[in-house]
Parts: structure tokens; C-alpha cells; sequence
């Protein structure tokens, strides 16, 4: 992510309107061609010291890594808050287990097809990104650079995670 270090000039509708549409609608989308000023819009908004900025990158080299941007943002979530401190049942946190491998089982049971194990893991990761929203004093914001680069997975979940109520 760019960092903040030259000043910020000629944007603040941009980044009032950003702000106002993240209060609205807990989500946006920044696109443009190449060297507009997103990163440097997004890095804006990041600084905001009233909400918790959390963000990964989008890399080429790992688009065949299923889920590899959630991996990154998780190892942030857990830090605010542990999924383990929820009180779910192990079958609930196990299918956090691709995002968070702490929560795999030693010894994975190949009872589920793939599709259901895909449904757990998106229900559960909206079950807990709703418990760490209401359990975080500030709003949260997710940044994600270079979407373009992310992989298949990861952008599939997005997609979903956006269609959702939070």
C-alpha cells in the first residue's frame, strides 16, 4: 500500500464520498486505469485514526493458492479477534480451517463434498466477520490491492461476502 508521505491535495471529495458510502454501505470498490491516485486515495481513508484498516495484495503468484488474500487478511482478524474465543462448536471453527490453519483438524474427515465445504467455510467467515465487527470498538474497512491479481477463490468470495448483509 502507498504510503501517506507527500500531502494530500485536490481529492477530499473523493475521499468525503468514500467515507460516506463506506458508513452507508460497509463496502466499496475504487477502479480506475493505472496511476489515478487509487492506492494513494485508499492509503488516504487507511489513515483515518475512527476505523481499523485491514489489508493484503493481490499477486500473481498467488492466484493458484485457493484463498490466499483471506489467509493473509485472517492472520490480521485474529488479531482483533480469535476465533477460538467464540465458543463455536470444533465442526463450526474446523470450517474456518482453510483461512485460519490453526482451526484444521489433525485428522481431516473427507465426509463433506467440496461444494459443502465451500458453503461451511463462507457462512462461518460471515458469522465471524459479523462477531468481529460488533466486538471492535471502530468500524473495520478491508483493503484489497490489485484485485485483478487475486485468485479465483478468493475473488468468488468476495463477491458472495459483498451480496451480504453485515
Amino acid at each position: 500500500m502507498v504510503t501517506a508521505e507527500l500531502p494530500f491535495v485536490g481529492r477530499h471529495l473523493e475521499l468525503a464520498s468514500l467515507r460516506e458510502t463506506c458508513a452507508e454501505t460497509g463496502a466499496v470498490v475504487v477502479v480506475g486505469a493505472p496511476g489515478l491516485g487509487k492506492s494513494r486515495l485508499i492509503a488516504e481513508l487507511a489513515s483515518d485514526p475512527s476505523l481499523t484498516c485491514l489489508s493484503a495484495v493481490g499477486a500473481p503468484e498467488l492466484q493458484t493458492s485457493p484463498y490466499a488474500v483471506f489467509r493473509a487478511l485472517a492472520l490480521q482478524w485474529a488479531r482483533i479477534l480469535d476465533p477460538a474465543s467464540l465458543g463455536w462448536s470444533d465442526n463450526q471453527l474446523q470450517n474456518l480451517g482453510p483461512l485460519f490453519p490453526a482451526l484444521q483438524p489433525s485428522n481431516p474427515a473427507d465426509d463433506h463434498n467440496a461444494e459443502e465445504r465451500r458453503q461451511g467455510l463462507w457462512l462461518s467467515l460471515l458469522r465471524y466477520l459479523d462477531a468481529l465487527v460488533a466486538s471492535h470498538p471502530k468500524p473495520v474497512a478491508i483493503v484489497v490491492e490489485d484485485l485483478h491479481a487475486v485468485d479465483s477463490s478468493s475473488l468468488s468470495l468476495f463477491g458472495w461476502l459483498a451480496s451480504q448483509p453485515l
